[in-house]
């Protein structure tokens, strides 16, 4: 409510009948106001027998992507503004960057924190009241990043940003095909990649009805593999590597074994 837009300076109105040619020419310089709910692009107006009604329904040509929004902070004396977007969605593991600004038309200097969840940081301020944000998450979940700014006049403002941190399930290196002499065990070093923090799990599956092994993971992301495989020679086994991390995300990878 309050939201103010205005039609588009380049917006042609020369195809529509001359009161509405009126109306679009008002609304080019004056815009109108989001009063009340209703229909999409609704716009009210007093009634007046003078209006040819048929005449002015030709307005609903005009496209709600045909408006623009008006800032209109600046209308407040002395107004005080920080802006940032109000959400954004980064993968654990990448850097995040956002760009805000803030509008002060009573002080002459500033300074910033932000807050990434350890507390909070100074913030560098741009000469054209414009900041950068950026951090890395290693745990997914949704983080509350505020920004104040302080002028010297002691006034503060402040705005923040819901980032909604996306978990990244471990990508697995299984290495390529492999071959075993009949009898001889299989013996094998993989490992994995997980950009976020916590804990995993690892098992594997050698194909060739043996139960499941469980996996020692390293602190080094890695893990050996060691199995000995039936000694019928030419057949051939496709093991499975999977590991889990503690929020659900799983990676497997996958070769084959031919015993000689």
């Amino acid at each position: 409510m309050g939201l103010r837009v205005r039609l588009r300076a380049d917006f042609d109105v020369s195809g529509f009948p001359a009161e509405v040619q009126t109306i679009l020419r008002g609304l080019k310089k004056y815009g109108m106001m989001v009063a009340d709910n209703g229909a999409d692009w609704y716009v009210g107006g007093a009634p007046d027998p003078r209006w040819d009604d048929e005449a002015l329904s030709v307005i609903r040509e005009v496209k709600g992507s045909d408006f623009e929004v008006v800032d209109s902070r600046f209308l407040a004396p002395k107004a005080f503004t920080v802006s940032l977007p109000e959400t954004a969605v980064v993968r654990e593991g990448d850097v995040w960057t956002t760009g805000g600004s803030f509008v002060d038309e009573s002080g002459s200097a500033w300074t910033a924190t932000v807050d990434y969840g350890a507390g909070r940081e100074p913030l560098e301020l741009g000469p054209d009241k414009t900041f950068v944000l950026a951090h890395t998450w290693l745990e997914d979940g949704t983080y509350r990043v505020p920004v104040t700014v302080t002028s010297d006049l002691a006034r503060t403002a402040g705005a923040s940003v819901a980032v909604h941190v996306v978990n990244v399930a471990p990508r697995v290196r299984a290495g390529g095909k492999a071959n075993v002499a009949a009898g001889a065990p299989l013996t094998r070093l993989g490992s994995f990649a997980n950009p976020g923090a916590g804990t995993w799990t690892a098992w594997a599956k050698y194909g060739d009805g043996s139960a499941r092994t469980t996996l020692r993971l390293r602190a080094d992301k890695t893990f050996r593999l060691a199995h000995r495989f039936p000694r019928a020679r030419g057949r051939s086994y496709a093991v499975v590597e999977t590991v889990r991390d503690d929020d659900g995300g799983r990676g497997t990878a996958r070769f084959r074994v031919t015993v000689r």
